[in-house]
């Protein structure tokens, strides 16, 4: 989810559908091409832009490190704040 800003299988085909149509109604008011895969890209990118996801895991020990070592995108996709 940090990498690409999809959650699979989040949608059922008929709210897809209609996420696709208003995307693709936005495209067509700003110009942009409006077939099924630029709207898909186009939605991600809205998503992905728009995703704030706050994970609270404590310092000590050595879960921090093991978690960072398993799922490098908490490195390259995210900013740490350290509080």
């Amino acid at each position: 989810m940090l990498n690409s800003g999809e959650v699979p299988n989040l949608y059922k085909a008929e709210d897809k559908e209609i996420i696709l149509n208003e995307i693709r109604d936005i495209n067509v008011r700003n110009k942009k091409p409006s077939d099924p895969e630029y709207c898909q890209k186009t939605f991600l990118e809205n998503v992905r832009n728009n995703l704030h996801i706050i994970l609270c895991m404590s310092p000590m020990g050595n879960t921090l490190r093991i978690s960072c070592r398993k799922f490098s995108s908490f490195l390259d996709c995210c900013s740490l704040n350290w509080f």
